[in-house]
Order: C-alpha cells, then structure tokens, then sequence
C-alpha cells in the first residue's frame, strides 16, 4: 500500500464513527451494508471485526439502535440513528468543518517538504 492510502486507511479509521452516524443519518442499514458503503463512498475497506464491534459501541452509548428483523429465513440486525446519535453526528461534523478552516488559513504556512500543503496531490 503507497503511503497516499495508508494516509487515507488511517483517516477514515478515526473518524469512522462519524462515517458510520452519517451513513445511518440517511437509510436504516444492517452491518455488511455499512462495511459495502464505506468502502464504496471512501474506497477504504474495514472488515467486520471493525464494523461490528464499533456499532455494539455505538448501540451501548445509545448513538444508535438496533433491532433484529427475519431476511430470507435468517435474523439481521439492523441499525438506525437515534436523536442523541444525530446530535453527536451535528456536533462532530461542526467541529470538523472548525478543523478544516483553521488549517486552510494556516495553508501558507504549513510546508511539507518545501511546497505548500496545496502543492500536495489529493488523497481522492
């Protein structure tokens, strides 16, 4: 893996709770949906001894809530925001968006390696 990637893999990694809230924010989804959209949207691919255990955390600190369901004569659980989820998902992309104007203001002075951060190629 470049180092590009495994810039991005770490990223998403640390906010991969956000990611998780906003995906619930807009459908209901069951665990391999939400392991199937992140690494569709972000291109990042976290396998389930990642995702599942992440959302018993977020289920206990009642961010989201789960509720078992019968799929083709199988149980899935499936995982829908909460209004204290939604508030914390509010409260984490506002101080996201603080985060990403005080480092564009301080563009000019940060430098990796002799050239301006804008000189570095994109992680898309």
């Amino acid at each position: 893996m470049n180092e590009q990637k495994e810039i991005k893999a770490r990223l998403i990694k640390c906010l991969l709770e956000s990611v998780i809230l906003q995906l619930l924010k807009e459908n209901e989804m069951h665990g391999y949906q939400i392991i199937k959209e992140v690494r569709k949207e972000y291109g990042v691919y976290f396998g389930p001894s990642t995702i599942y255990p992440l959302l018993n955390v977020l289920e206990r600190r009642k961010l989201i809530r789960g509720k078992w369901e019968m799929h083709k004569n199988r149980p899935r659980k499936t995982y829908q925001l909460t209004a204290c989820g939604r508030s914390q998902l509010h409260l984490s992309l506002k101080l996201l968006a603080q985060l990403n104007l005080k480092i564009e203001s301080q563009k000019d002075i940060l430098t990796a390696g002799g050239k301006a951060v804008e000189n570095i190629p994109s992680m898309s």
